[in-house]
């Protein structure tokens, strides 16, 4: 997939009436560009496309079931992409962060620990505290250069007694690819004290960096209590057909998962959620390829045209979600976010939505056309030379 057929996936101009984030954005000014909501301005693949269009003409939309093959489907994608092959249990789900919730609310009661890891996805925080449990925040370390999980500090959490660790691998937003030595020794710390580990493995497959994806269920780590959140939603830009799967070698926990899941509203599978997802894990490896090279130039802009900006962008292993430190230029990321909102016309998030170990920060996602992130560098860096 090179040359036209790349441009083609490109969408050049604003997204459809009904995109959340071109809505919003273009709502407060008619030409902001949005970089705020993890989504693709990229064409869903053809593959996709097509499997969409034949379900649609069968113009019949009852209610539905997933079949196995689906789940084979993600089986070989997964043996393809990262050579594993999952565990045989598995459970769907409407989606990964229904799958969060029905984690929290089954393995632990009200008041537990749940830990989380900021700066973080910011739904993580929201969950546990309209759960009502305990936030245990084991905040990450960044040493020359790059984030690190704090092992001694997880330890202690989990000595202490928390339930869960929330683990986002890839790690939104700050964009590490966990090193196996890294999740081995988490989860070897949570089977010593008996922590059960939910992995979102969301973003497995936008690797920009070179490196290499371990998925949590390849690790050796007896007695540990693991369950995967897998998706097709962020990888092929198709988040409007959400979905997702839960696997684990303990079938008690996606019996316990699929009973707080009962209380969540779970509901009928999309059918149409059911066609596309199919054709991406079967079809979908040439798209993708191609929107990780597209993704790698695109870092290459920000960084060229930043590059005489007192700020320090993070290494981007994995997501194609830029963080950013402008602690240099502004501490107070909200009143900076909002200066280039209005002033540059570009959306940002400031790096306090995701915890304060965020402030400072601006969270940019990447994954739009490369005339677009040219230009609305451009109108940053103007208003960050102009701060600084």
């Amino acid at each position: 997939m090179t040359g036209t057929q790349l441009d083609d996936f490109v969408v050049p101009g604003p997204g459809p009436s009904d995109s959340v984030k071109w809505h919003v954005s273009r709502a407060h000014h008619p030409d902001m560009d949005p970089f705020w909501v993890a989504d693709m301005d990229f064409r869903a693949p053809e593959p996709v496309l097509t499997a969409l269009r034949s379900r649609a003409e069968a113009a019949v939309f009852g209610y539905s079931f997933v079949p196995d093959s689906l789940y084979e489907a993600y089986s070989s994608w997964s043996t393809r992409r990262y050579g594993f092959s999952p565990p045989a249990d598995h459970l769907w789900l409407p989606g990964v962060m229904a799958g969060v919730n029905a984690a929290v609310a089954s393995y632990s009661e009200p008041g537990e620990g749940i830990i989380i890891q900021p700066p973080v996805y910011f739904p993580f925080a929201e969950t546990v505290e309209r759960l009502g449990r305990t936030i245990v925040e084991n905040t990450l370390i960044r040493t020359d250069g790059r984030y690190s999980m704090n092992l001694d500090e997880l330890e202690k959490q989990a000595a202490a007694g928390a339930k869960v660790l929330l683990l986002c691998s890839p790690h939104n937003p700050v964009g590490r690819v966990w090193d196996e030595d890294e999740l081995q020794a988490s989860a070897d710390i949570c089977a010593r004290y008996g922590v059960i580990l939910v992995a979102d493995e969301i973003h497995a497959d936008l690797i920009v960096s070179g490196r290499r994806f371990v998925p949590a269920a390849s690790l050796e780590s007896p007695g540990l209590k693991l369950v995967t959140l897998v998706s097709a939603t962020k990888s092929f830009n198709i988040p409007g057909l959400p979905g997702a799967f839960a696997y684990s070698r303990d079938r008690s926990l996606l019996d316990s998962l699929e009973n707080g899941l009962s209380g969540c509203g779970g509901g009928i599978p999309n059918v149409m959620t059911l066609a596309g997802t199919s054709a991406a894990w079967q079809e979908g490896d040439a798209w993708l390829d191609a929107v990780l090279g597209y993704l790698k130039t695109n870092e290459d802009v920000v960084r060229d045209r930043f590059d005489h900006l007192p700020v320090t962008i993070e290494p981007l292993e994995g997501t194609y979600l830029l963080w950013i430190d402008c602690s240099r230029i502004d501490r107070n990321d909200l009143r900076l976010q909002r200066r280039l909102r209005d002033e540059a016309r570009a959306w940002l998030i400031q790096g306090s939505k995701f915890g304060a170990a965020g402030a400072g920060y601006l969270r940019m996602n990447i994954a739009t056309s490369r005339d677009r992130l040219y230009a609305a560098c451009g109108r940053i860096a103007r208003v960050l030379e102009a701060e600084s």
